[in-house]
């Protein structure tokens, strides 16, 4: 990522999607994209974004819930488990807002619904879910390391 504040930033996002269509409305979304350069793979399956988050760095990934290999909610879970630290966006066609809420909870930072969003909110989602992942990865840092300090201090744990 560049480090000047005009400088066009660049982004390698892994696109989770089995359906092409909406996969190439994404690709184009983020294509259109001026102050970001998007550099994006596409997968189909969770086990194929395994198999690249596993070897590749990714600054995010857009996730669909519904996959052929998984489903709902489960599909943030099983990523997360395994990837925690990638910051996730989630795209869903269900118009649900407690499964919006679970997602987030289970570790999505941002969810879009199919249909309602475009590539300026497309884009914003995906800074907000980079930015907010890195504040608490950050946060989680610090917490660590005030207990580590209160530790070697004799002093009683607190939590924050």
């Amino acid at each position: 990522m560049s480090t000047s504040r005009n400088a066009r930033k660049d982004l390698k996002i892994l696109i989770v999607e089995d359906d092409a269509v909406n996969m190439m409305a994404l690709r184009k979304m983020l294509a259109g994209i001026h102050s970001t350069r998007y550099y994006t793979e596409t997968v189909f399956t969770l086990e194929q974004a395994f198999g690249l988050l596993g070897v590749k760095n990714f600054d995010a990934v857009i996730l669909d819930l519904n996959l052929p290999d998984s489903k709902g909610v489960h599909t943030v879970f099983r990523i997360t488990k395994q990837f925690h630290s990638i910051p996730i966006v989630v795209t869903t066609g269900t118009r649900d807002e407690g499964l919006v809420n679970k997602a987030k909870a289970l570790g999505a930072q941002e969810c879009l619904f199919k249909g309602r969003f475009d590539g300026y909110c497309l884009n914003n989602a995906i800074h907000y879910a980079v930015e907010n992942k890195n504040l608490k990865d950050r946060l989680a840092k610090i917490r660590h390391e005030l207990a580590e300090i209160r530790l070697s201090l004799n002093l009683p744990a607190q939590s924050f």
